[in-house]
């Protein structure tokens, strides 16, 4: 189906590229992120960009650079607008799947497995009589709750109606490729933001988790620790909860140990008091409960922050240096809180850490990024 795209006498990349993509204010990670890389691509490519979303939510961004548009009107797009579907583990991603399945084009897979958007696409209707277990069945040969346990789930679809996937990590190009061997699976670098100026810490030590709350039961219960070591010590938990009635069970297990007073939770926030919050913090902790091959936005703002940040495993910070992060010797509550007392005590430590963490950043902005995808898309 690519080579009608292909003329005599053309440059065989097409001149201007289409991405479905969620776009701010959509509450994930991933508008933001895809804006910062679209910009850079816009440097060198007519880019045009299809906001996808919630149940059909407006658009409400705006670009000087980038050609804005309802996902509703992407059409084939001729012989010059090459497709790039934006997906990720989440019903952010509805309008994507649905269009990259009757269109066909290039992934930007975010995470090498889909079971949250199966999830959503299942809520919609969109499934088909058997719904999604009945989809699961046929596609991965399990439940639902096995496909969700799985090391991958729930890719063969996108495989299938993709040309090629691109993907952050060689953990998650190794799990597409387990499942699916003769993919054209390519890695392509992470758009870190650029670096900020040196921060100015809270008076009061700040220990804070950033982005949809995947873990934030982790957090929880690493803080008590946290607490009696740094009587100071403030947690806040910024971002989405990521089931609901989330925050407010994990702020009742706070208050019956008397901690309900020392912790925020902010729910989704803005631009500017997600960026001072994170200047504010004296300690990141961005646990995953479980990794598929993905990195993360938050980690990358943390990074780029300068903020010393603790993780459970390298997983998600796939080719991060050691020297710009701490990975804790183990993955339950009380490693976290370990690492992050240890951190606490140590400011000489933490600037360094932050240091190599601002350096790891400006090396790996979204320029290089944009090179990355458009290498790949041109192969």
């Amino acid at each position: 189906m690519w080579s009608r795209w292909r003329r005599p006498g053309r440059a065989a990349a097409p001149r201007a590229l289409a991405v479905v993509t969620p776009l701010p204010p959509a509450q994930t990670g991933i508008a933001a992120y895809t804006v910062r890389l679209l910009d850079a691509i816009a440097q060198q490519r007519e880019v045009h960009v299809y906001a996808d979303g919630l149940d059909g939510a407006p658009v409400m961004f705006r670009s000087e650079r980038l050609h804005v548009h309802e996902i509703g009107e992407l059409a084939d797009g001729g012989p010059d607008m090459q497709r790039l579907f934006c997906l990720g583990n989440s019903p952010f991603h509805v309008g994507a799947w649905e269009r990259l399945r009757a269109l066909g084009g290039d992934v930007l897979l975010h995470e090498a497995t889909l079971w949250g958007l199966y999830h959503g696409l299942a809520e919609r209707g969109l499934l088909g009589a058997g719904g999604l277990a009945e989809r699961v069945r046929a596609v991965d040969g399990a439940t639902f709750e096995e496909a969700m346990a799985a090391p991958s789930a729930m890719v063969s679809e996108v495989v299938a109606s993709a040309r090629r996937i691109l993907v952050h990590t060689q953990t998650a190009r190794r799990l597409v490729l387990e499942r699916h061997p003769d993919t054209d699976a390519r890695v392509v670098s992470f758009a870190l933001p650029a670096p900020a100026a040196a921060p100015a810490r809270a008076a009061e030590p700040v220990v804070a988790s950033f982005g949809h709350q995947r873990a934030a039961q982790q957090v929880v219960d690493a803080y008590p620790a946290i607490a009696a070591a740094v009587p100071g010590a403030q947690l806040w938990l910024v971002g989405r909860e990521f089931s609901s009635g989330q925050f407010e069970r994990l702020r009742g297990e706070l208050r019956e140990r008397g901690l309900d007073g020392r912790a925020t939770f902010t729910g989704w926030v803005g631009d500017a008091e997600y960026h001072r919050r994170m200047a504010a913090t004296a300690v990141g902790i961005q646990p995953r409960p479980s990794s598929y091959g993905e990195r993360s936005a938050a980690l990358g703002d943390l990074l780029s922050a300068g903020v010393p940040t603790v993780v459970n495993d390298a997983s998600h910070a796939e080719g991060v240096p050691r020297d710009a992060l701490v990975v804790a010797d183990g993955a339950t509550a009380g490693d976290l809180a370990a690492a992050a007392i240890a951190l606490l005590g140590d400011p000489a430590r933490r600037e360094r850490i932050g240091g190599a963490a601002i350096a790891y950043a400006a090396g790996h902005g979204a320029e290089r990024a944009a090179a990355d995808v458009l290498a790949a898309l041109g192969a």
